[in-house]
C-alpha cells in the first residue's frame, strides 16, 4: 500500500493518476482472464487423461494418432451438447462397435462407424451441416466426422425423448421409442435388440462415472 501512494504521489495530476489507475485496472482483467485459460486447460487435460482411460478399460489397442482424434472429438462434442456427457458418448461408441473402438466396423445392417450410423441416416445428418460428399461412407469412415453426426442425433434424440427414450430412438427408431414411452415403458413394445441395447448403455454409462483420470494440474 505505502508502495502504491508512493507511486501514484509522482503523478502530478488527477489525470495521470486516472490513467494510472485505468492501466492497473487493465493489467487485472488480462491476468484474470490468463487464470481463467489456465482454468479451462486444466480442466481439458483432466478430462481428456478420463476419456482414454474410458477406452482403455475396453483393453484394445489403438494407434496414438487414432485416439487423440478420437478422444479430442469425444470431448468437443461433450461441450457442444449439453445434455450428452463424456461418459454417456464414451458408453455409446464402446457399444456401438463392439467394444473394439475400431473406426471401420460395419454392422450386418451395413451402420457403419464408431456410433453405428446409417448410410441412409447419415445422409440426413451431413445435409443438416452442409456436408454433401460423393459418398456417404467417406463421412461415417471418418472416426471424427461419424462422432460428430452421431452425436447430433443422439443429443437430438434425448432431447425429445429423455434419456432412455433417445437411446431407445438411437437404437429402434423413434416410432417405436415414442410408443414406448407413451405406454409407460412397457415391455413388449421395442424389438429385442432394443430392449438389450437402453440398459446395456445405461449400465456402461453408470461403470464409466466411477472411473476417474489422475493428472497433475
Amino acid at each position: 500500500m505505502v508502495a502504491f501512494y508512493c507511486l501514484a504521489s509522482t503523478f502530478q495530476t488527477p489525470t495521470d493518476r486516472n490513467g494510472f489507475r485505468l492501466r492497473l485496472e487493465q493489467l487485472d482483467a488480462k491476468m484474470q482472464t490468463l487464470r481463467a485459460y489456465r482454468i479451462f486447460d486444466q480442466h481439458r487435460a483432466y478430462q481428456l487423461i478420463r476419456i482414454n482411460r474410458l477406452i482403455d478399460a475396453d483393453n484394445v489397442e489403438i494407434e496414438m494418432q487414432l485416439r487423440d482424434r478420437i478422444s479430442r472429438t469425444i470431448y468437443d462434442v461433450a461441450l457442444k451438447y449439453d445434455n450428452l456427457s463424456i461418459e454417456l458418448i464414451c458408453a455409446t461408441i464402446a457399444h456401438e462397435s463392439g467394444h473394439t473402438w475400431n473406426p471401420d466396423v460395419v454392422s450386418p445392417a451395413t451402420a457403419i462407424g464408431l456410433m453405428q450410423i446409417l448410410p441412409s441416416t447419415g445422409r440426413l445428418l451431413a445435409t443438416q451441416v452442409g456436408l454433401h460428399p460423393d459418398s456417404i461412407e467417406q463421412i461415417l469412415f471418418d472416426p471424427e466426422l461419424n462422432i460428430q453426426l452421431g452425436c447430433r442425433y443422439l443429443s437430438y434424440l434425448i432431447q425429445k425423448y429423455s434419456l432412455d427414450g433417445g437411446l431407445a430412438a438411437y437404437n429402434g427408431g423413434e416410432f417405436r421409442a415414442a410408443k414406448w414411452l407413451q405406454r409407460n415403458r412397457a415391455d413388449g413394445i421395442l424389438a429385442q435388440e432394443t430392449a438389450g441395447y437402453v440398459p446395456a448403455i445405461l449400465e456402461l454409462h453408470r461403470q464409466y462415472q466411477s472411473i476417474q483420470g489422475v493428472v497433475n494440474l
